[in-house]
């Protein structure tokens, strides 16, 4: 719904001023409009009546377009109140819905080739390989630490198996 927002000076004070016989006057005026349709705001002063006119987008220039048209003389007869001074209306249209993003058309895209014109298909594979080949010589290089340490402890350790053989004594030979 659109609102267009209407005010009028009128010479009133806030306790004789009648807002049921404002709106069914002023809705009467309008074309398509009940007086369920308008809020009235009222202010002091000389008292100010600012009436929201609740309407289809499609009606809203048009309820403008005669709201802008009348003199505050056509407000005194129609409103049946003195009117003073008259503003402007103001046509507040609901916010519209965004469109939809463009459609791009698919076969204009190459495999492995994003939207956006970027190979990030074929980056991602590309990523996964260098991590692979990364972690591939990491494994490859602790293997081959682990196998340094082993054959140099098995050359620097003696063990019985690689001691030369205890030659018994030769007392105990002739015995």
């Amino acid at each position: 719904m659109a609102s267009i927002v209407f005010s009028a000076t009128i010479t009133a004070t806030i306790n004789t001023f009648d807002e049921t016989a404002y709106r069914n006057n002023l809705a009467s005026g309008l074309d398509g409009v009940s007086a369920d349709d308008i809020t009235l705001t009222v202010a002091g002063g000389s008292l100010i009546v600012t009436a929201t006119i609740q309407a289809s987008p499609d009606m809203a220039t048009t309820l403008s377009s005669t709201l802008e048209s009348w003199t505050p003389t056509q407000l005194v007869a129609l409103l049946q109140v003195p009117v003073e001074a008259v503003s402007a209306p103001e046509v507040i249209l609901p916010p519209t819905a965004s469109p939809p993003p463009s459609q791009i058309p698919l076969g204009d895209i190459s495999a492995g080739q994003s939207i956006d014109g970027s190979n990030s298909a074929i980056q991602g594979s590309m990523l996964i390989f260098y991590i692979g080949c990364g972690g591939g010589l990491f494994i490859a290089s602790i293997i081959a630490i682990v196998l340094c340490v082993c054959i140099k402890r098995s050359y620097t350790r003696p063990t019985s198996r690689n001691r030369a053989p205890i030659q018994p004594k030769m007392k105990e030979w002739i015995a």
